[in-house]
């Protein structure tokens, strides 16, 4: 966390009044002397902007934790990514179908009920949560393999000119 607080080029005041927690927390929690709260842990990734500090925690919370397998007694962070985006793409697929079934009933024009559109709601937020995990799949696959980020856009560019889904150029 403290390189991470450096290299967004905070100090522990600014960080600590960011996460609403005195300075004197930051500096115990940067020194190793207590554990930081699971609530807080969850906060600071988004806050320093830090794939690393995501893919860490990742990595320790519990509830977020999968079967990880090992290799030569090496934990993969990449593999561990990689099963958690399979897992979330799995609940968004889900989503979008139980998301169609709804809309379809509703092909009549009728309008919905507040029950579905509260449904509807969570759906949307269901299948929107790969996009983070995702994010932070193309980080992992940058850093640890070496595949740029921006050259799998460039190629997803071309790949969308070419089936038409896309006019060439930038509007």
């Amino acid at each position: 966390m403290k390189n991470e607080r450096k290299r967004k080029h905070l100090s522990q005041e600014q960080l600590s009044s960011l996460l609403n927690v005195s300075q004197s927390d930051i500096s115990e929690w940067e020194a190793g002397k207590r554990p930081i709260p699971i609530d807080i842990k969850k906060k600071i990734p988004e806050i320093l902007d830090s794939s690393r500090l995501r893919l860490e925690i990742i990595n320790e919370l519990d509830a977020d934790l999968i079967v990880t397998p090992y290799y030569s007694g090496i934990k993969s962070d990449l593999i561990r990514l990689i099963a958690k985006n399979i897992e979330e793409e799995e609940e968004s697929i889900a989503a979008q179908k139980e998301l169609f079934n709804i809309v379809l009933e509703n092909m009549t024009g009728k309008e919905y009920t507040k029950e579905q559109i509260a449904r509807i709601s969570d759906l949307l937020e269901q299948i929107a949560d790969p996009v983070g995990w995702k994010r932070m799949l193309l980080v992992g696959v940058e850093e640890e393999i070496g595949i740029s980020i921006e050259s799998i856009n460039k190629r997803i560019q071309k790949k969308v000119i070419s089936k038409s889904y896309a006019q060439g150029g930038r509007h």
